[in-house]
């Protein structure tokens, strides 16, 4: 009798480490496809924004506008560059830190001037990719570069991202 139960539970515990190796096993390889297809979707989407600050900094249209303070048009502009490249924002900044023209009407005339976006973006000649956190709590990420007319610069432009959609597809 001690034998039957002896081998029985040997045989539960033997059945027991190997299914629950091949589960795990099949868990770590389908997380392991998910992962390279989620990291390669954010790798994606930094490296398709991450072009367009320095081809709005090029933007006569912009520049013009930033050389003249005559926004009327940009901000309509901008929701229209928006809606082409997906973006979650698009800010376009005085030399003052002052937002002029937006895609989001609300943040119209806020300041940015204390904003790593725009700090960076000052420092440096090249496209700066920085990331915050929001009054509410949610990360802002976001490319900017400044704009420049005759070796002085007139504003930055910032590319806010739009990767929200992504938590919520990985939450999902």
């Amino acid at each position: 009798m001690i034998f039957v139960i002896s081998a029985a539970v040997a045989v539960v515990w033997v059945t027991n480490q190997l299914l629950t190796e091949r589960f795990t096993e099949s868990t770590r390889s389908r997380a392991e496809v998910r992962l390279a297809l989620y990291s390669g979707n954010i790798l994606s989407e930094l490296q398709r924004n991450q072009i367009v600050p320095q081809l709005l900094a090029r933007d006569p249209s912009l520049v013009g506008a930033l050389n003249s303070n005559d926004f009327s048009q940009s901000s309509q502009r901008l929701i229209s560059y928006r809606d082409e490249i997906d973006a979650a924002g698009l800010i376009l900044i005085d030399g003052g830190g002052r937002a002029v023209a937006v895609t989001d009407r609300q943040k119209l005339g806020s300041q940015h001037r204390s904003e790593p976006y725009f700090v960076e973006a000052l420092r440096s000649d090249e496209t700066v990719f920085t990331t915050n956190v929001t009054d509410n709590g949610t990360r802002l990420f976001s490319y900017s570069r400044k704009l420049e007319n005759l070796g002085e610069t007139i504003g930055v432009i910032v590319v806010e991202l739009n990767l929200q959609q992504f938590e919520t597809a990985w939450a999902g």
